[in-house]
């Protein structure tokens, strides 16, 4: 694995880790219901785009259920990771449910990437599905 690859990712998580060490979220002015899971989501998502690229552009072999529900399960802990970091930050708590919109946000990322990739030719194995083992 070429190490270069992950850089994006550990730049990802610190931005996120970032964003959740602040007290105030910043407020965008829209009145859209459940904006905040809906944030989460595309967060998370986006996680799972960068880390399965990283696995992807490094050359990694990884194949079955490794290479679907791996980037799906680093998107997940880290933020079970952030979401109790954001326990310790004033007026930030611990909530089930965005911990459950990231997981979402996850799992549809890598199944859209999943999806859009077994279409290229040429597709390593870094990209089957668990079934295609």
């Amino acid at each position: 694995m070429k190490l270069r690859y992950w850089l994006p990712t550990a730049i990802y998580c610190a931005l996120i880790f970032g964003l959740s060490a602040r007290s105030h979220v910043p407020d965008v002015g829209l009145s859209i219901p459940h904006l905040d899971k809906i944030v989460h989501a595309l967060i998370y998502a986006g996680l799972t785009a960068v880390v399965s690229m990283g696995v992807y552009w490094s050359g990694g072999r990884t194949r079955g259920w490794k290479a679907f529900w791996g980037p799906v399960l680093f998107a997940v802990l880290y933020a079970l990771t952030d979401e109790f970091h954001q326990r310790f930050v004033p007026h930030r708590t611990f909530d089930y449910f965005d911990l459950l919109a990231d997981g979402v946000g996850a799992l549809l990322m890598r199944t859209f990437l999943w999806r859009w990739w077994r279409r290229k030719p040429g597709v390593t194995e870094a990209v089957r599905s668990p079934t295609e083992s």
